[in-house]
């Protein structure tokens, strides 16, 4: 993945772009939702990642890291979610 490459080579801002429309291409790919979601935690965008999640964690039986990525977007935003 491009996004993934850029990432390595230290362009974070070109890696959330890759990512983002890697998903607009394909949107019921959940691996990549969990890819640009860690690239916007680690650029400090944890709103955007949880806006980025959300249809894939709508999705029937989601895959657990989207679960994981959701909850450091939230504890980053200072919002754990309640059970």
């Amino acid at each position: 993945m491009r996004g993934s490459a850029l990432f390595q080579l230290g362009q974070a801002e070109a890696s959330e772009a890759a990512f983002a429309q890697a998903v607009a291409l394909q949107p019921a790919q959940p691996m990549l939702r969990a890819a640009h979601a860690e690239t916007l935690l680690a650029l400090g965008r944890p709103a955007q990642a949880l806006d980025v999640l959300a249809p894939g964690l709508a999705a029937p039986a989601p895959p657990p890291m989207l679960h994981a990525l959701q909850g450091h977007a939230l504890l980053a935003l200072e919002r754990p979610q309640k059970r």
